[in-house]
């Protein structure tokens, strides 16, 4: 499989994303909090780190959001948009 990368950065960022979903991780376990319910003090990190990880987080969120919508479709829950 390969990626596109649009710019020289693309091996940075893919580690800089490892780090941040480590971290999220770790804290997770730490907090016995899911990763997308983290509170941005649950994270302990401050600066770009903080700013990087809750981007993280938040696309964990929308991620969970999105499939927990689908399963309440497939179950009947709601309706679809």
């Amino acid at each position: 499989m390969s990626i596109h990368r649009d710019n020289d950065h693309g091996e940075e960022r893919d580690s800089v994303a490892q780090l941040d979903l480590g971290g999220l991780i770790a804290q997770s376990y730490k907090h016995d909090t899911p990763v997308f319910a983290l509170l941005d003090e649950q994270i302990e990190q401050a600066g770009f780190i903080l700013e990087t990880m809750k981007k993280s987080r938040d696309g964990f969120r929308e991620s969970f959001d999105s499939i927990a919508h689908s399963i309440e479709i497939i179950i009947g829950l709601s309706k679809p948009a």
